[in-house]
């Protein structure tokens, strides 16, 4: 596990940031010290009125409290999923064709496809990186199965 300080108090934000800022994907982990895990359940908890899953899921990457104390106070422990075989990712380095559409959760911010299902590890890395790499790239937001208890 790798520690980093990304200085500023942790938030939702903050860590929704930071993951989209290094391109964290899904099958990597966030480990938070149990204090700033409490805290960021007490910020859920205030904006959503009801309590924080467990691990808490930002943009497909899982956020859990460290138990065994090892990260630091205001800091976080990252553990990154890299044992895709090579064969896999080659297969999917291909870039999009100009009329393919992107599809955000209008909620969250997931990537999602155009049924609402989040994307799996290999399709949201061709996304972002294709969304990093193109100067007119656009999403459309729909609303995402992630959140859809979260619908009026």
């Amino acid at each position: 596990m790798e520690l980093k300080y990304i200085g500023k108090v942790l938030s939702y934000k903050v860590l929704r940031d930071y993951i989209i800022d290094n391109r964290l994907n899904s099958g990597d982990k966030i480990f938070l010290n149990s204090s700033d895990f409490n805290d960021l359940a007490k910020e859920f908890r205030e904006v959503y009125n009801e309590c924080m899953p467990q691990p808490l899921p930002i943009l497909s990457v899982f956020v859990e409290e460290s138990l065994n104390n090892k990260v630091p106070l205001n800091r976080i422990g990252i553990s990154k999923f890299e044992n895709l075989p090579e064969w896999v990712i080659r297969y999917y380095e291909f870039d999009y064709k100009s009329h393919e559409v992107f599809y955000q959760c209008g909620y969250c911010g997931n990537l999602i496809n155009s049924n609402g299902d989040l994307l799996t590890t290999i399709e949201k890395k061709r996304a972002i990186t294709y969304l990093n790499n193109k100067i007119n790239s656009a999403t459309k937001h729909i609303w995402g199965n992630c959140c859809i208890t979260k619908r009026s």
